[in-house]
């Protein structure tokens, strides 16, 4: 069965991403199977292991929601996995949640239902079940509307921000996950004004939390990076245009295709849509003296089955790899090992004997790197 994919590009400011002038990022909708019920200030994780993106919790039309929903990525078909019983977080929205990758699990703090909670609970993604940790130390303030990344160098959650009916916070905490310890991490001088409802993602290559957005006296739109090296904020400023005007969604990193996934949230109505951006560029201290000028296209058609075309140019003599990777992040074919001259060039893939679903190609040469998704469809 056919899908229509719905595309809208976004380009981010030279400041903090460079981008090469031929190339835009691209958002793609993919139409998945099964979709739970739309719902507003969720949060999701991806799991690396089974290749599937975990969602829970959040606020829908009929009520606030505790359930646990699993998106395969290769297939794009939802699972509903919530626990048939056991001991469970409440209902809630507006919580946090990270992907504890040296215990398969996902790690959720805070958010509100009844009330306001500062709870923190692990969902093993083995066997499908919840646990609640009992932290010590200082526990940050009850809230919802924070936002959270991993810190794999010190195996912690870092938290950052939130709201209650007290007002507003703009702290950073950490909560150790080797000794469910929590430490304060709010650091003296410049930091994010106090917020919700904003959005944080984990940059592995300096360790840094990069924090975008929320909600204060009226909506921002700033950008922020806290060094978790110096535990020092800086600010930053960046400009998108992302699809449908939204708050309240969530969204995962796919490290091994730089792309970003998000689903839901809310604004001319509760949405149910996942979207990727693709092709992240990387920051503009770590390449703004690129020797070589790249382009990757589109490949065409896309969707396809089974066969697609690449085209890509170089603008001088250099040594050119294009590959394409599953959602693992596994090499499933090499279309190019070789040195090129300047200029365009097609290259070919046949997919047979490949499943259905997204793939992601890279064009590398002379340490300049462009990636795209494509979809084959069976």
């Amino acid at each position: 069965m056919k899908r229509i994919l719905k595309t809208t590009f976004l380009v981010l400011a030279a400041a903090i991403f460079r981008v090469d002038d031929s190339h835009s990022q691209q958002w793609t909708k993919l139409n998945t199977v099964s979709p739970p019920p739309g719902r507003r200030h969720a949060t999701a994780i991806h799991d690396p292991q089974s290749n599937r993106m975990i969602l829970f919790g959040g606020a829908t039309e009929g009520g606030t929601m505790n359930d646990v929903w699993s998106l395969a990525l290769a297939t794009l078909t939802w699972s509903n996995i919530t626990p048939a019983g056991g001991n469970t977080p409440a209902p809630r929205f507006g919580h946090t949640a990270i992907y504890d990758r040296q215990n398969h699990r996902m790690i959720v703090w805070s958010g509100q239902g009844s009330g306001f909670y500062n709870d923190a609970w692990a969902f093993d993604l083995t066997t499908h079940t919840w646990q609640e940790l009992t932290a010590s130390g200082v526990k940050p303030n009850q809230r919802y509307g924070s936002a959270a990344v991993y810190d794999p160098v010190n195996h912690s959650l870092i938290i950052a921000a939130g709201f209650t009916d007290a007002g507003r916070f703009n702290d950073t905490q950490s909560l150790r996950l080797a000794s469910n310890e929590w430490v304060n991490l709010t650091p003296a001088g410049a930091k994010p004004v106090p917020r919700c409802l904003h959005t944080a993602s984990y940059d592995a290559m300096r360790r840094r939390m990069m924090l975008y957005a929320g909600q204060s006296s009226g909506a921002l739109n700033d950008f922020w990076a806290f060094d978790l090296e110096q535990n020092r904020w800086s600010e930053v400023s960046a400009a998108g245009t992302p699809p449908e005007k939204r708050n309240g969604h969530t969204a995962v990193y796919l490290p091994a295709q730089r792309a970003m996934m998000i689903f839901g949230g809310t604004g001319a109505s509760l949405y149910n849509d996942v979207w990727v951006l693709e092709n992240i560029a990387v920051g503009v201290k770590d390449d703004v003296h690129l020797p070589l000028r790249i382009a990757l296209h589109q490949n065409y058609p896309n969707p396809f089955n089974p066969s697609t075309t690449i085209r890509f140019a170089v603008d001088r003599e250099s040594l050119v790899t294009l590959q394409v990777f599953d959602l693992f992040g596994r090499i499933v074919a090499t279309l190019a090992d070789e040195r090129l001259p300047a200029g365009t060039f097609t290259r070919a893939w046949n997919a047979r004997g490949l499943p259905s679903g997204p793939y992601y190609y890279r064009l590398r040469a002379n340490g300049s790197s462009q990636t795209r998704m494509l979809i084959l469809l069976k």
